[in-house]
């Protein structure tokens, strides 16, 4: 691995270092999505501040053309960004040769123009992050009068339950489609974003039915549900096992559930870039990469398509995105011995968008440190990669920059 002495003194003062797990509520936690990390601020790291390694092992352009693709998420809401100039930032992801990076926005309105001009100045390439299925308590300010009526109806709901941190909001609402498909064509519009990433276009959630977190029951299904068979009259019930409802008494309107869920799923990524008004429209020189959930389990293929509604391969043929990335689910990253060959298991999903869509580069994603017992090494980024290269991934990215063990306190 190089190593670059360079003028990191420079920027020792502006330095704030810091661990925090995933955004907000913890949104890529387990059931019940607790924060996952604190987000206590540390004096920075001698040996950090005064050389800078480079955190993959084949530093290359990130270019769609030109080689393995190297990127890492960067939420500048986190800790260990704050109390810094957008020059510091840029610079040390610079000197770690990181040129490729996801800004995940959890609120447009906190984009950062000046950060976006500093990464551009040093030739680092920056992708617009933004979620699909709902916003985090920080989005909800951005959010236009009525958008209460776009939330999911999650199984808690049905039970009387309260909403949870994270918002979900309904992938077959109209409005919120609408909403969202003028919000995202407006960011790449008004800044110089290289591309966008559609994260998280996914019906709750592991493990089935049985999860509180299962959705979505909203008028607004119910009703696309009936439109697309029109001979049910009602969705089936997950609540009472004994009702003629159920998935285990009423296996076909079942079956006729699962594929509504990924019917729908895709539906909505089809309209919202390739749709009236959508991104392909309004911002054609963006590029756009999908966000789809992978499994090492044994049958992790179809227990994506059938607890979260999404059919990569039919996401891929129908879409066409200019990437595809497949990230990864948190009953893989929040395992503290997880080895870094995992991403290996994720073969079917792979093989599933190259039998459709032979030239599109796949992506594979990997969580570094969300859940503070799960902090992987510098020594782990690099074996992950690896076996991303083997695989025959055309890269990787890792969220979330500063939350890893590679980043010192």
């Amino acid at each position: 691995m190089r190593q670059r002495v360079l003028a990191a003194l420079a920027i020792v003062s502006l330095w704030a270092m810091g661990c925090a797990g995933r955004p907000s509520s913890g949104r890529f936690s387990p059931p019940g999505r607790p924060q996952s990390a604190s987000a206590a601020v540390h004096a920075p790291s001698p040996a950090l501040l005064l050389t800078a390694k480079t955190l993959f092992s084949l530093p290359r352009p990130s270019d769609l053309s030109a080689g393995f693709i190297q990127a890492v998420e960067v939420d500048p809401q986190l800790s260990y960004y704050q109390d810094r100039t957008p020059e510091s930032i840029a610079e040390e992801l610079r000197l770690h040769d990181i040129r490729d990076v996801r800004y995940v926005l959890t609120a447009d309105s906190n984009v950062a123009p000046r950060l976006l001009q500093a990464l551009q100045e040093r030739h680092i390439r920056v992708w617009y992050a933004t979620f699909m299925n709902g916003v985090y308590p920080a989005g909800k300010k951005d959010l236009p009068p009525g958008w209460q009526d776009w939330r999911m109806v999650r199984r808690a709901e049905l039970q009387g339950g309260k909403p949870p941190d994270f918002t979900y909001l309904c992938l077959n609402d109209p409005d919120y489609r609408a909403w969202k498909k003028r919000q995202i064509g407006r960011m790449l519009r008004r800044y110089p974003f290289a591309g966008v990433d559609l994260i998280e276009p996914y019906w709750p959630d592991t493990p089935g039915p049985e999860s509180d977190n299962y959705g979505c029951f909203c008028p607004h299904c119910a009703a696309a549900f009936h439109m697309m068979f029109p001979e049910e009259t009602a969705l089936p019930d997950t609540l009472h096992a004994g009702s003629p409802r159920s998935p285990s008494n009423a296996p076909a309107l079942w079956r006729k559930w699962l594929q509504f869920r990924r019917a729908t799923v895709t539906g909505f990524l089809d309209d919202l870039v390739n749709g009236p008004g959508g991104i392909r429209a309004t911002a054609p020189k963006a590029k756009i990469c999908i966000w789809t959930l992978a499994l090492q389990a044994a049958d992790g293929v179809r227990r994506v398509r059938e607890d979260n509604g999404q059919d990569a391969a039919e996401i891929a043929r129908v879409v066409r995105p200019d990437v595809y990335c497949f990230e990864t689910h948190w009953p893989d990253w929040s395992q503290p011995d997880l080895p870094p060959d995992y991403v290996l298991r994720y073969k079917p999903f792979l093989d599933q968008v190259q039998a459709v869509a032979p030239g599109m580069p796949v992506l594979m994603q990997a969580d570094t440190g969300s859940d503070p017992h799960s902090r992987r090494s510098e020594a782990w980024i690099r074996a992950f990669e690896a076996a991303s290269r083997r695989l025959g991934a055309a890269g990787i990215v890792l969220y979330e920059y500063s939350i890893g063990a590679h980043i010192s306190f």
